[in-house]
């Protein structure tokens, strides 16, 4: 609006409406807010999928470790480098939660269910396992020497996390 009086009216009329300054600002507390409950929620409903699909504390653990350590690679990372984790980081993280269960199922699957899938190899499933790590961390290397702030931020989480994921598939499960 133009003014002062039209704002108001506005305002009036549609109470949610915001101003681009409002939605600018608001922007990291709305994302915070959303991420403090979708985070754990997340986590929650996969490991909930997972006890359902495995029905055992032991393999629903394994199928988890990748996240953990891709995780741990993360903060270890950004504690050696000294740059901050922000919102942005963390929704990197949701990304690096994503893929790093899907990293986990396939090699737990491997061990869980050996004797009913003799078909399984186990060359195959860690080049496959391999090829898409590679992929992933080639992809989100770039990142890191962005110059842009928040590539930089989303590239060190999911660069880090797939880089421990990856390790945690390996040498976790």
């Amino acid at each position: 609006p133009d003014s002062t009086e039209a704002e108001n009216q506005l305002r009036t009329a549609i109470p949610e409406v915001r101003s681009i300054v409002e939605a600018v600002m608001s922007f990291s507390d709305i994302m915070k807010q959303d991420l403090s409950w979708m985070v754990p929620l997340a986590l929650l409903l996969a490991t909930f999928i997972l006890i359902v699909y495995y029905r055992s504390v032991f393999f629903v653990s394994a199928a988890l470790v990748p996240f953990f350590t891709g995780m741990g690679a993360f903060f270890l990372a950004i504690s050696l480098t000294g740059k901050p984790i922000d919102l942005i980081s963390i929704l990197g993280l949701v990304m690096v939660f994503g893929f790093s269960i899907d990293y986990g199922v396939f090699l737990t699957d491997r061990h869980a269910f050996a004797s009913q899938r003799s078909n399984y190899s186990e060359e195959h499933l860690h080049s496959a396992l391999f090829l898409a790590a590679l992929t992933n961390i080639l992809g989100f290397f770039p990142l890191l020497f962005a110059k842009h702030n928040v590539l930089n931020q989303l590239g060190q989480a999911l660069f880090y996390g797939s880089v421990g994921t990856y390790i945690g598939t390996l040498w976790g499960v």
